[in-house]
């Protein structure tokens, strides 16, 4: 998203801690946060200001300015990505860190966290995770199957009299693969995956066959990758949607969000709603305050990173009850209960922080993270999100 011309990976060539990967991951950047920002930059008098400084909104994200001068840093474990505009300034930086970190330049980013990475002719950024996908088809013997055209069936459900499938380990250990590969560059699978989720502890035979299928789907669209282009048109959005009751088993619904920047996909939520919901209205009431408990936590992200964003952020969602319960004034008698997250909702526009507004249905992209579509859904959908 940001305007830069280069990337790269870099990594440290041993690891400064020891433990767990969530500690781990927790003392590495605090560790890489004192010797960051006590790296010298500029000197004006007799204070030296810190090299690095570390993103307010995420820990893991270092800035280091000079003048006109930038360079991004984000920090997991041992990777660091880098991206910059003047290779001058980036190589003068890497000396630096060079001098406290023993770690190596792997040039330009081509994979990261899992995550590869490719540029088209038009410089744009394309994100996949072909290989992760190779590996759990090859673990399903599923290399030679022939291709799903659609990651479920519409209107799945559990069968309760369905014979228990015997190898839970197995199960969970695709579909913790397929979790993670819909969450980090395939929304289109997020909606299936968060439903057979649901079901681990306890999985059918039927719930193995709709997880083979959502790796048959994949097979057949190992092509597609997420893009990320220069363009400068269209802003920070956000499109909220949910399923009314879709859960036969309890009742409760499921929310969908898309984070979009310019046009393009960056972040998404597919979440089954907590309480159940006694109308269409109040389920996507629910999508909305979700996709609120964001808001701001994303406007310093973008500060942090020298992105400007014009308030207000423009949410999307298609139920008017909802956009007409926002206007009113006051709670009536029916709606008492929704009071605090009406508040929260309110509060936000009066801010002026978002500007809720009305989209149909088959419109919002958000559609596709709240319920399985159906074939001719899932491709207008996948060519609004720059998935393929």
């Amino acid at each position: 998203m940001s305007n830069v011309d280069s990337c790269c990976v870099a990594q440290t060539n041993k690891v400064l801690h020891a433990g767990c990967i969530h500690d781990a991951h927790r003392r590495f950047c605090h560790m890489s946060w004192q010797a960051l920002a006590k790296m010298p930059g500029l000197v004006e008098g007799l204070d030296i200001k810190p090299c690095f400084h570390q993103g307010k909104a995420d820990p893991c994200v270092f800035v280091k300015e000079e003048g006109q001068n930038k360079l991004y840093c984000l920090c997991f474990v041992d990777d660091l990505l880098m991206f910059w505009k003047n290779q001058a300034f980036y190589q003068s930086t890497l000396a630096q860190l060079k001098e406290h970190f023993d770690m190596k330049d792997l040039g330009e980013v081509s994979n990261y966290l899992s995550l590869q990475v490719d540029r088209d002719q038009a410089a744009n950024f394309l994100v996949h995770q072909t290989q992760k996908i190779a590996d759990v088809l090859t673990r399903l013997n599923l290399v030679d199957a022939n291709p799903a055209d659609t990651p479920m069936v519409t209107g799945y459900q559990v069968d309760s009299t369905a014979e228990a499938f015997s190898d839970t380990t197995l199960y969970r250990c695709i579909l913790g693969k397929l979790n993670f590969i819909a969450r980090c560059s395939r929304p289109d699978i997020a909606v299936s995956t968060n439903l057979l989720s649901r079901h681990a502890n306890n999985p059918t035979v039927q719930d193995w066959k709709a997880l083979k299928r959502i790796a048959r789907y994949l097979k057949g669209t190992m092509h597609y990758r997420l893009r990320f282009t220069s363009q400068k048109t269209g802003g920070l959005e956000i499109f909220a949607d949910a399923s009314f009751g879709s859960d036969t088993t309890d009742g409760t619904s499921t929310s969908g969000v898309c984070y979009m920047y310019n046009h393009c996909l960056f972040d998404w939520l597919c979440k089954k709603q907590t309480t159940v919901s006694l109308s269409s209205c109040e389920a996507d009431l629910n999508a909305l305050s979700f996709s609120l408990m964001d808001c701001e936590w994303l406007m310093q992200l973008f500060k942090d990173i020298g992105v400007s964003v014009k308030c207000p952020i423009q949410v999307y969602q298609d139920n008017r009850s909802c956009l007409a319960l926002l206007n009113l004034e006051s709670c009536k008698q029916r709606t008492k209960y929704l009071q605090i997250k009406l508040h929260r909702a309110r509060e936000c526009i009066q801010k002026g922080l978002i500007q809720v507004s009305y989209v149909a249905g088959n419109e919002i992209p958000a559609d596709l993270l709240s319920k399985v579509v159906n074939r001719e859904q899932l491709k207008v959908y996948v060519q609004r999100l720059q998935l393929g």
